[in-house]
């Protein structure tokens, strides 16, 4: 739990250089350098404010100085530097509980003395009695902490920085308690001051993240998706990987929870992506595994999700260091149980998750509703009745809780207003000061000029009746304007109802052939895979029969016949039960709702998420991605789920194009070919385009027109449904858009989309 806690907190920092650190660390091993300037120098490479991200050789090599700066801070009086060697020293007893105890206990004492900037440093103590050390560890204390740190501090921007960590920390604190509206008053309260200081780093990404958490353990997930995607957007400013990576983990969940197993597979493959060279973060890896398990069990593939979890249970039962799995192991492993019908393995797993008294969030909702479904699975219906009450009990609970964020949310909006509104009235009070003794001076040359004024008058009564004659004409060309604005949107939303119930009423038939089809469809796979097996058999005791050789040559040719057709029932079948789902997929009509949506951080996300997707499932693929983004491009409303599916149906067969054509290109030594996938935007007056280009090998002439119907595709057999492009099609026609394509020629190169050869896809959204 410690070095966790402490790996988070100093990777925050970037403003350390790898050579101040080499400096510093020899003026510290120079044992004939007088011991108070050896003693600066340990003190100030540690200092919170000047640590880089570090890796574990590093954390190592300064563990072992640890122990002597301490007996060197004790000889020469340092008692200022105590506190931050003591949290360090604490690093340095992996495995020794009883060391880390006595060590926070040592750094709490010191820190009565310690530099105020240094003081929320002595949270990682508290951190490390209660969850380590199993102390009783009171609230109130770690608030008279707070409150010691928050008085000590002045309104200058680096003491507001200060107090920004501290609240994040105490907001940390709640969080990791599972007081969750307190934890959300310190927490937003952190947010507002990294807002108001300006400031990228990891802190207020991390921030992002806890706040994403809380919102999905009481079930807020509209809300917690909100933070998490901010979260996303400043890891890619500052290159954070690893805080990156968890928030992709932290994605993947709430896709989740939202049932979106295409969109979780997507994230947890992300996450595995900008990971891949994080050595320090094993746990990182299993986590995925389990998210990985939970995509599986989404789909009933619960046999490979039961696979996935004994790996993670394996590594800490092995290699874990004494770490436990979290909560969601034990959830998914439980359902994994359910779904096999396995019911007192559910029960005893989901048991071995332990839930203190008055602890409500998702995970314990989750446990009492497992528990239930498990006892009602093997008769216990007292029990079923009385897990079925807690989760009904908890989740009642979490409906007040989200009730109270909210509430707390904008309590804090409010107070943050009334602050500027207060430091704005006393700028305007100055300000007015300012003008009443230049009014009074005024006043006297302007005194002089009345007579001369009055001479004007009539000119500029005149003159006002013209501006008014001129200002009603501009109001009633005005009112026009906005009633012709309104009949066109009238007329547009007609348009987009008509559409609706129209692909309402294909969908729900195309959804009630489909389902009729399923059912023969799994008849068909299952008996002819047992088909399979029986003919398998049926060939081994042939072998065994005593007949002559000729006669045993043709029944086992015609057996061998048998199988082959049935393998072949078999793969046709899977085949339409895909072209099925498929037919499903089309038929789901989006009934979300249009938001204010960024269309360029929209094409960006899924741009990167398709190429790591890919890259995920295929090492050897590469190709050159350019963005080329309207920086003007207004904002405008979209059901952004279902813009998201269109992006990245046509993303990912762009990837495909360039990724067929580099396998045949690249077995030409005499041409050097490279991969390259485009996509722009630019406002065009009433409409935003959005240009998607590859430099594959382009759609043929003769099929451009059948590309956009349903089950039409130019992939290999089993490899596309054909209805990608259709549900495309008509989602952007749903919002009164137009989807079109066209083959680039193969010579040329125009401009910056590479017209030389390949496919461009053009969408046009209303504004």
């Amino acid at each position: 739990m410690l070095l966790l806690f402490l790996e988070f907190f100093f990777s925050s920092i970037t403003h350390g250089q790898s050579k101040t650190d080499a400096e510093l660390y020899t003026i510290w091993c120079d044992v004939t350098k007088p011991e108070t300037e050896r003693l600066d120098a340990i003190y100030k490479r540690l200092d919170i404010d000047s640590l880089s991200n570090q890796e574990p050789e590093w954390w190592k090599k300064w563990d072992g100085e640890v122990k002597e700066a301490i007996e060197l801070a004790i000889k020469n009086n340092k008692k200022g530097y105590l506190a931050l060697f003591y949290v360090m020293n604490m690093s340095a007893c992996e495995g020794n509980t009883e060391c880390m105890c006595i060590n926070a206990k040592k750094a709490i004492e010191s820190a009565k003395v310690i530099n105020t900037s240094k003081l929320p440093i002595i949270f990682w103590a508290y951190y490390t009695l209660k969850f380590d050390c199993k102390e009783d560890v009171k609230d109130e204390l770690i608030i008279n902490e707070f409150n010691k740190i928050k008085k000590a501090l002045s309104n200058k921007p680096s003491d507001l920085k200060i107090l920004r960590d501290a609240n994040f920390s105490l907001g940390e604190w709640f969080s990791l308690n599972e007081k969750y509206p307190q934890a959300l008053v310190y927490l937003l309260e952190s947010l507002r001051l990294s807002e108001e200081l300006k400031t990228l780093d990891f802190h207020y990404s991390r921030n992002y993240q806890t706040l994403a958490n809380i919102h999905t353990q009481i079930g807020n997930y509209k809300e917690a998706e909100k933070y998490i995607d901010k979260s996303l957007q400043i890891c890619h400013s500052i290159k954070d990987t690893l805080q990156m990576g968890s928030s992709y983990l932290g994605k993947s969940n709430l896709m989740l929870k939202f049932k979106d197993e295409a969109n979780a597979q997507l994230y947890v493959d992300s996450a595995m992506y900008v990971m891949k060279n994080v050595k320090h973060c094993e746990p990182c890896y299993n986590i995925a595994k389990t998210l990985n398990a939970g995509i599986k069990n989404l789909s009933k593939n619960y046999s490979e999700a039961l696979t996935e979890l004994k790996e993670v249970e394996a590594f800490y039962n092995k290699e874990g260091g004494g770490q436990k799995p979290d909560s969601r192991f034990y959830i998914e492993k439980a359902r994994t149980y359910l779904g096999l019908k396995k019911y007192n393995n559910a029960i005893q797993t989901i048991n071995a998750l332990k839930v203190s008294e008055q602890t409500y969030n998702k995970d314990v909702s989750d446990k009492y509703d497992i528990l239930s479904n498990a006892y009602e699975g093997v008769g216990d219906n007292k029990n079923a009745l009385k897990n079925y009450r807690l989760h009904v009990q908890t989740e009642d609970t979490l409906a007040k809780w989200r009730n109270s964020s909210e509430v707390t949310r904008l309590e804090l909006e409010n107070q943050f207003k009334q602050k500027q509104l207060q430091s704005d009235l006393h700028f305007q009070n100055q300000l007015n000061k300012q003008k009443s003794t230049r009014n009074w001076l005024m006043f006297l040359g302007l005194s002089t000029l009345l007579f001369a004024l009055g001479l004007y008058s009539r000119l500029r009564y005149t003159r006002k009746t013209q501006k008014l004659l001129q200002l009603k004409n501009e109001i009633i060309e005005a009112e026009k304007e906005k009633a012709n604005t309104a009949l066109n949107e009238l007329q547009s939303t007609q348009a987009q109802l008509i559409q609706s119930e129209k692909m309402a009423s294909l969908g729900e038939l195309t959804a009630g052939i489909a389902h009729e089809i399923q059912n023969p469809l799994n008849f068909v796979n299952n008996f002819s895979e047992l088909s399979v097996d029986l003919t398998k058999e049926l060939k081994e005791e042939v072998e065994k029969l005593e007949i002559p050789e000729k006669d045993k040559a043709y029944v086992t040719e015609i057996i061998g016949d048998l199988s082959q057709n049935q393998d072949k029932i078999n793969l046709h079948g899977k085949r339409a039960s895909s072209i099925v789902k498929g037919m499903l997929e089309h038929s789901r009509i989006s009934n979300g709702q249009k938001e204010t949506t960024d269309i360029n951080a929209l094409c960006d996300e899924y741009l990167r998420l398709a190429f790591h997707g890919l890259r995920a499932k295929d090492k050897s693929f590469n190709a050159s991605i350019e963005t080329h983004f309207d920086a003007n491009l207004p904002k405008i409303k979209v059901i952004t789920q279902d813009i998201g599916r269109v992006l990245l149906n046509i993303i990912n067969n762009a990837f495909y194009a360039v990724s067929e054509k580099s396998k045949v290109e690249s077995s030409k030594s005499d041409v050097h070919y490279e991969p390259k996938v485009t996509i722009g935007t630019t406002s065009m007056g009433n409409m935003v385009e959005i240009k998607i280009t590859d430099n594959g090998g382009g759609i043929p002439d003769h099929i451009k027109d059948k590309i956009f119907q349903p089950f039409f595709t130019t992939k290999p057999t089993g490899q596309g449904t054909g209805l990608g492009l259709s549900l495309a099609f008509d989602i952007i026609k749903a919002h009164g858009g137009e989807l079109r394509v066209e083959s680039l020629p193969a010579e040329g190169n125009a401009d910056h989309f590479g017209k030389g050869g390949g496919s461009e896809f053009l969408i046009l959204l209303p504004l």
